[in-house]
């Protein structure tokens, strides 16, 4: 239920990082040409995409810090009184990161303009081991399925266990139950999982990213609620200039060169991924609005084979049972024969998938001291393919709408508060359509039949507030996060019961050799709240020397059914073994304190180009949401029959049979 890691890390590899949300922070000192710092300069911000600008005003050290800044690029002017304006163009901000910019300003008379080239990667702000992928990057690389997710394993720690989804991202060795991904700056988890199911390819679209972080290890107070890796995507917003794009990407058999060994022949295979965006002004430097639909079309032909009863055989069960003559044909009819019992039947199916996908976003620039926003966004997906011998088939659907609204107010120059709320969505039905409601088992064949699946429609709402003071040369930010969780699913939602028998013989006689039964599980509604919150300060020592100091607190609720049931079983502190309706399904824990402490040295001398980086930090997880719900499942009747407990055990099963002999 817990997991803690805690890192000392030394000499950290270094690259451009994250800290904080989804949001970037510019700092850096103002001097004239001797090195002297300037109290009193005013600092202007201008975005490039949206026109809107922040300002800010050195302090007596003559620093400066600009929080909360939305990823993009920027323009920067500088004036103060007796010097030449100075101005930065083409600033890139990237998703959470800290980026200093120290500038020096010449004496009146003078023109100063320069252009930023590329830094050089170094974060001189952050410990952080993480990395940052633009949406260009994103939308250039020929990623297979048009999916985001391939390329955080580009951030260092990740591996991919290669599949390039979130199931297999794991980041510095953790699982990846303990990863947190967030859209926007809230939960976009599979709230089951903390990973999407891997069916869904889009998620979010590849081009409604404007960019996304992954960090691994020793990231600051402000992030957590896992203990694994923080992913956090930034969804592209409109501009003050209409923009937009139409694509297609397409996969086809008559491109593909036959594989070796396959005679010239391939399955047919159809792939179309395409769709729209549009972003641009509604009114002009106060609102905008971007709009993105996604959609993919797939249909895979599959061949099929399977070892099924011969038509002697099932005249002999016609014969001599006629009360299985049902069970044996519904296997379809095989083409080649194997043996006086057995042929092998070859038959084709089409995998069927579609998926649609969608975001809208609007901006709102209320004035230079508030911005606000919304998005909504889902993803619809449906699968139906053959699953094992004809006529059985599969099916998966899957619904993931997400939304979030954000207030950012600049109360005054050094006080900034940024409030989310978010919703977020996973809705699951899975299934499949079979001959009889039960699994059929003859060793000799290929098995038939299950038509168990599963329900779910979760939902987690998730609050939280940031608020960011600057003093001297500290930038102290607190905030708290509240997460509750709703699970309600049945799973299996039909009976799941496997009827087996060792071989042809065994099922002529009509002598089961097990019967093995999961009932029915009602529809239950989980629920769990929790509440995490942190202090941090950033702490600029000196101009080459960054300190950042943390503590987070993380309080992980207690699980529990909405109408109170459940079956907990617990030997060890319940005199009946299953314990009392209301008794807690665990303990939590109310001592997770996670101290975070990082430091930055860049020499002066080496004028930026190396970086000492050290961090210590304490981490806490939940694990898995669904693994918690164990005393849900014990309200479904199991158990397993054999010849041993029954002898003569037969089909048809008496109803009741499982529980009247005990083996429930």
């Amino acid at each position: 239920m817990k997991r803690m890691l805690t890192l000392l890390l030394l000499l950290l590899p270094v690259l451009r990082l994250s800290a904080q949300t989804d949001r970037a922070t510019l700092t850096g000192a103002i001097t004239d040409a001797s090195g002297a710092r300037i109290a009193g300069a005013k600092i202007v911000l201008t975005s490039a995409n949206t026109e809107t600008r922040r300002e800010a005003v050195t302090l007596k050290a003559g620093l400066y810090t600009v929080t909360s800044l939305s990823s993009g690029i920027y323009t920067v002017q500088v004036e103060a009184g007796g010097f030449a304006k100075y101005q930065v163009d083409d600033l890139t901000l990237d998703v959470g990161q800290t980026r200093t910019l120290d500038m020096k300003l010449a004496v009146a008379g003078e023109s100063t303009q320069i252009e930023v080239s590329p830094d050089s990667g170094l974060s001189k702000s952050s410990a952080e081991i993480g990395g940052v992928v633009h949406g260009k990057q994103a939308t250039d690389v020929p990623l297979n399925g048009r999916n985001y997710i391939g390329l955080v394993s580009l951030a260092p720690g990740v591996i991919d266990g290669g599949t390039g989804t979130q199931q297999d991202m794991r980041f510095a060795g953790l699982s990846d139950e303990d990863n947190t991904w967030h859209l926007d700056g809230v939960d976009n988890s599979g709230i089951n999982h903390q990973y999407q199911k891997v069916d869904l390819h889009l998620q979010v679209s590849t081009e409604a990213i404007a960019e996304f972080r992954a960090n691994g290890v020793v990231y600051s107070a402000d992030q957590g609620g896992t203990a694994g890796g923080q992913v956090e995507v930034v969804s592209k917003t409109g501009g003050d200039k209409f923009h937009g794009a139409l694509w297609e990407y397409l996969r086809n058999d008559v491109f593909d060169a036959a594989p070796w060994g396959a005679n010239g022949v391939l399955p047919p295979l159809r792939l179309n991924n395409f769709g729209a965006n549009l972003g641009g002004p509604i009114l002009r430097k106060k609102l905008f609005f971007f709009a993105n639909y996604d959609a993919l079309r797939q249909v895979i032909d599959q061949t099929l084979t399977g070892t099924v009863p011969s038509r002697s055989y099932r005249a002999q069960v016609a014969t001599q049972q006629p009360g299985l003559a049902a069970l044996i044909n519904a296997f379809p009819l095989g083409q080649k024969s194997i043996s006086a019992v057995s042929d092998t039947w070859f038959g084709s199916g089409r995998q069927v998938t579609r998926e649609d996908a969608g975001i809208l976003r609007l901006d709102y620039h209320v004035n230079e001291r508030m911005n606000a926003f919304v998005r909504v966004n889902t993803d619809h997906y449906t699968q139906s393919a053959p699953n094992g011998l004809a006529p059985s088939t599969g099916f998966n659907n899957l619904n993931t709408p997400n939304a979030t609204i954000g207030l950012q107010n600049t109360f005054t120059p050094r006080f900034y508060n940024d409030f989310r709320y978010g919703f977020n969505r996973a809705e699951f039905l899975q299934g499949q359509t079979t001959p009889f409601p039960f699994a059929l088992s003859i060793s000799t064949f290929t098995s038939i039949g299950n038509p168990a699946g599963s329900i779910r429609n979760d939902n987690s709402f998730t609050a939280l507030d940031d608020a960011t003071f600057l003093y001297g040369k500290h930038t102290l930010k607190a905030g708290i996060t509240v997460r509750r969780v709703q699970e309600n699913k049945a799973s299996p939602n039909s009976p799941d019961e496997t009827i087996a028998y060792v071989d042809y013989t065994t099922f002529l006689q009509n002598k089961i050799d097990s019967d093995t039964y999961n009932g029915q599980v009602p529809v239950t509604g989980q629920r769990m709240t929790s509440y995490f919150g942190y202090v941090m300060d950033q702490f600029k020592l000196s101009p080459t020397i960054n300190l950042n100091l943390g503590l987070r607190y993380e309080y992980f609720g207690v699980n529990h059914e909405v109408l109170g049931r459940g079956q907990l079983v617990d030997p060890l502190h319940c005199a009946a073994v299953i314990c009392p309706a209301g008794t807690a399904w665990y303990d939590p824990n109310l001592a997770n304190f996670s101290p975070r402490i990082s430091g930055t040295w860049s020499p002066a001398a080496l004028r930026g180009k190396f970086v000492v980086r050290a961090g210590f930090g304490t981490y806490y997880g939940f694990g898995q949401f669904g693994g918690l719900s164990a005393p849900i499942s014990n309200l479904a009747t199991k158990y397993t029959l054999n010849q041993k407990q029954v002898p003569g055990l037969s089909y048809p099963i008496p109803p009741g049979l499982g529980v009247a002999t005990g083996s429930a």
